[in-house]
C-alpha cells in the first residue's frame, strides 16, 4: 500500500510540474499567485502578447488533461498488477509474476513516453509562438523547472517497485 502511495505521489508530482508550466494560477517565483484578472508569472517573464498567452494556455491545457489521465491509468495498472501478484505467491509461479511485472513496466513506460511526447510537442509549439527574446527566457525557465524535478525525473520511481525480494528465486 505504501508503494502505491509513493508511486501515485511521484506521478502526481510530475503531472503537476508538467501541467503547471503555463496555468494562470501557477505560483510566481516570489510566492504570489495570480488571479483571473492578473497575468501569470510566465506571461510577465516572457512579456507575452494576449494572443500568445491564449494560444499557450490552449497548448498546455491538453498536456494537463493527458497528464491527469496518465496518472489515473498508471494507478489502475499498478492496482491490477498488485492484485494479480496476490494470486501468484508461491515460488512455482515466480515466472508468471515476472511476466506480469514486465507487462506493467511496459504499460507504465508507454504512458510515460506518451506524456513526455505531448510535453515536448507543447514546448515546441510554445517556442514557435515566441519572439527570440521570449524564447531565450522560456529556455531558461524550462531548464530551471526541469532540473528541479520535471517530467523525466520519474524514471527511478518507475523502476523501483518494492518487490525486489519477489524477483529473487526462493531458496529450495
Amino acid at each position: 500500500m505504501r508503494l502505491i502511495i509513493v508511486f501515485a505521489f511521484a506521478l502526481t508530482l510530475g503531472a503537476g510540474i508538467t501541467a503547471g508550466f503555463l496555468v494562470s494560477k501557477f505560483p510566481h517565483p516570489n510566492g504570489t499567485t495570480t488571479t483571473l484578472t492578473q497575468k501569470s508569472w510566465l506571461e510577465n517573464e516572457l512579456d507575452l502578447t494576449p494572443p500568445q498567452s491564449e494560444q499557450i494556455k490552449v497548448i498546455w491545457q491538453g498536456v494537463e488533461e493527458k497528464t491527469s489521465q496518465s496518472t489515473n491509468d498508471a494507478i489502475r495498472a499498478r492496482e491490477k498488477r498488485d492484485a494479480d501478484i496476490q494470486q501468484l505467491i508461491s515460488p512455482e509461479r515466480l515466472e508468471q509474476y515476472r511476466q506480469i511485472n514486465q507487462a506493467y513496466d511496459a504499460a507504465v513506460a508507454k504512458l510515460k513516453s506518451e506524456r513526455d511526447e505531448q510535453f515536448n510537442r507543447a514546448v515546441k509549439q510554445t517556442r514557435e509562438l515566441l519572439n527570440p527574446k521570449q524564447q531565450e527566457k522560456y529556455n531558461i525557465i524550462l531548464k530551471q523547472r526541469l532540473e528541479s524535478g520535471g517530467p523525466s525525473h520519474q524514471d527511478s520511481a518507475d523502476k523501483s517497485h518494492g518487490n525486489e525480494a519477489m524477483d529473487q528465486p526462493s531458496p529450495s
